[in-house]
């Protein structure tokens, strides 16, 4: 089965069916706004873009089912293209009040990434999964543990032996502890009183 598995780096062309996974694995703004929560994945993409600067994509059968972004720490990123990317994802949203506080709560994650980070010793976590996320029609065929394969042989070339990620209760972040990451610390915030979520840091060590 797991033959009909390939993995490459990704390409420009992948990115408008990576859009669609993403806003299938996180309902960013409510099944009512269909047209609103795929403009949010846009731009919640775009901006992990902004920040690796390696990228690998999964094929199941030559269909682009899953990504994952990393970043590097010591490594310089990529193109100035990627920014004005995101630049021109947000222009639809900051049309009107609705699509701007959107963006205000994506901006917070920011905030709660840093929160989560302030006890890591980013001197010794040199790498950060940015983004790993894998289509919800092709969950529990071992993608994601395939995608981490392609992160782990790129770490150790680079090399980086310890990594993070954070993880949230929208995502599946349950597949972390079962591979065996730690779960170093969680806040709970709540979003203007529409939703809370559970946000995680996890850090894993490579044997280089």
């Amino acid at each position: 089965m797991i033959r009909k598995l390939t993995m490459r780096p990704l390409g420009r062309r992948d990115i408008a069916k990576l859009v669609t996974i993403v806003e299938r694995v996180w309902d960013f703004s409510g099944d009512h706004d269909i047209k609103g929560n795929h403009r949010l994945a846009n731009v919640f993409l775009k901006a992990c873009l902004v920040r690796q600067n390696d990228a690998k994509v999964a094929l199941w059968k030559d269909e682009v089912v899953g990504v994952t972004l990393t970043e590097t720490k010591y490594l310089k990123k990529r193109r100035v293209s990627d920014h004005l990317r995101l630049e021109l994802a947000k222009l639809p949203l900051l049309l009107n009040a609705e699509g701007r506080q959107s963006l205000k709560l994506l901006n917070k994650t920011k905030q709660i990434d840093q929160k989560l980070l302030t006890s890591l010793n980013k001197g010794e976590y040199l790498g950060e999964i940015v983004l790993l996320v894998v289509d919800p029609a092709y969950q529990n065929l071992g993608i994601g543990q395939q995608l981490l394969g392609t992160v782990a042989n790129h770490w150790k070339q680079v090399p980086v032996s310890h990594y993070y990620l954070v993880a949230d209760t929208a995502s599946n972040y349950q597949f972390y502890n079962l591979i065996g990451l730690l779960q170093r610390r969680k806040l709970q915030i709540e979003f203007d009183h529409q939703f809370k979520l559970t946000f995680f840091l996890y850090t894993g060590e490579l044997n280089n």
